[in-house]
C-alpha cells in the first residue's frame, strides 16, 4: 500500500505521470506571453486660449509604443466642485499631444479653474498628475479696447520730420525668461531736432476667453537732454533717425502663468513736441499678427 508523506503535518499525495504533464501543457518551453503595462503620466501640461475656450494640452506617452489618449479632469478650485470627469482627447501615437478643447458655457466668467490629467491606452490608466495646471477666466473688470488692430503703423499728425510709431508684437522675452515683452519705438524719414520731447504709454493685454484682459503698463519719456525715465526705461537718441525705443514687461511666471498659453496685445499712445507744437499717433500690435495660431508660451526659455 503507498502511503503518503506528511511533512510538518501536512498529508503530501505523491506525484503522478498525468500531474506532471499537466504541468507543462500549457505554453511551450522559451515562449512568453506580453504583458501590457499602463501608460506613464501625462507631460507638458499646457494651457491654450487661441480665441474663446480655453483648451487643455498633455503629452501622452507609453513604454508598449501603442496608441492611446489623455483624460482631462476640470474641477472649481474654490469649491473643489467636479466639471468635467475625464475628458477625452483624441487617440494618438506615443509622444503625441492630445489636446481637449473646454466646450463653450462649461465655465463660469469670475471663477478660477484647475485641471488634472491622466493617460489612457485602452485597458490601463496611468496616475494622475500631481500639479494641476490654472485656467483662470476673466471677470467684469476686462477693459474695452478700441477696434484698431493690426501692426501697421500709424503716422504723428502731419510732422514736418516723417516721423512713425511703430508697435511691434509681444513675444517670449528671451533676456528676462519670466516676462513677457513688447517693444515700440518713434522712428522718423528725415533727422528730428535734438530738442524733441517724446512720450510712449504702452499697455500690454492678454486675451482670455471673455476678451483681452490688461495686465501691464509703462509710460516712458525722452527730454532733449538725453533723459529718460518709466518703469522699464527707454533709449534715448536726441536728433537721431530713431530718436526713442521703449519696452513694457510682464512677469507672467510670478503671476502664476507659468507654461500657459494666450494671445498678447500691445497698444501705444505716442506723443512729440518740438518749437511748442504736439503730434500724437496710435498704434497696435498683437501676437497673432505674425502667427496664424498666435500664442505665446509664459516662461518659453525656463
Amino acid at each position: 500500500m503507498r502511503r503518503a508523506a506528511r511533512i510538518l503535518g501536512f498529508a503530501i499525495a505523491p506525484l503522478s505521470l498525468v500531474t506532471l504533464i499537466g504541468v507543462y501543457s500549457g505554453t511551450a518551453l522559451g515562449t512568453s506571453q506580453a504583458q501590457n503595462t499602463a501608460p506613464d503620466t501625462p507631460s507638458n501640461l499646457a494651457t491654450e486660449f487661441p480665441q474663446a475656450e480655453p483648451v487643455l494640452h498633455a503629452t501622452f506617452s507609453d513604454l508598449n509604443g501603442g496608441q492611446g489618449q489623455v483624460l482631462y479632469m476640470v474641477y472649481d478650485l474654490s469649491t473643489g466642485g467636479i466639471v468635467l470627469q475625464d475628458a477625452p482627447g483624441p487617440s494618438v501615437a506615443s509622444g503625441s499631444d492630445s489636446p481637449y478643447t473646454i466646450p463653450t458655457g462649461t465655465l463660469v466668467d469670475g471663477v478660477t479653474y484647475k485641471w488634472t490629467a491622466r493617460s489612457f491606452d485602452g485597458s490601463a490608466y496611468s496616475a494622475a498628475t500631481t500639479e494641476p495646471d490654472f485656467v483662470a477666466t476673466s471677470d467684469s473688470s476686462t477693459s474695452s479696447l478700441s477696434p484698431t488692430s493690426g501692426s501697421g503703423v500709424q503716422a504723428a499728425t502731419a510732422n514736418p520730420w516723417g516721423c512713425l510709431l511703430d508697435a511691434d508684437q509681444p513675444h517670449a522675452s528671451a533676456h528676462q525668461k519670466k516676462f513677457i515683452a513688447a517693444h515700440s519705438q518713434v522712428a522718423c524719414t528725415s533727422l528730428p531736432p535734438g530738442g524733441m520731447w517724446i512720450k510712449q504709454d504702452q499697455n500690454l493685454y492678454r486675451s482670455s476667453y471673455t476678451g483681452w484682459r490688461f495686465v501691464a503698463e509703462n509710460v516712458s519719456y525722452c527730454t532733449s537732454r538725453n533723459h529718460s525715465s518709466g518703469q522699464d526705461a527707454p533709449v534715448c537718441r536726441p536728433g537721431d533717425y530713431v530718436p526713442m525705443e521703449a519696452w513694457v514687461h510682464w512677469n507672467c511666471v510670478d503671476a502664476g502663468f507659468k507654461n500657459q498659453w494666450y494671445n498678447y496685445r500691445q497698444e501705444d499712445s505716442g506723443e512729440i513736441r518740438s518749437g511748442g507744437v504736439s503730434y500724437f499717433a496710435y498704434d497696435a500690435a498683437q501676437s497673432g499678427d505674425w502667427n496664424a495660431n498666435g500664442t505665446v508660451k509664459c516662461g518659453l526659455y525656463l
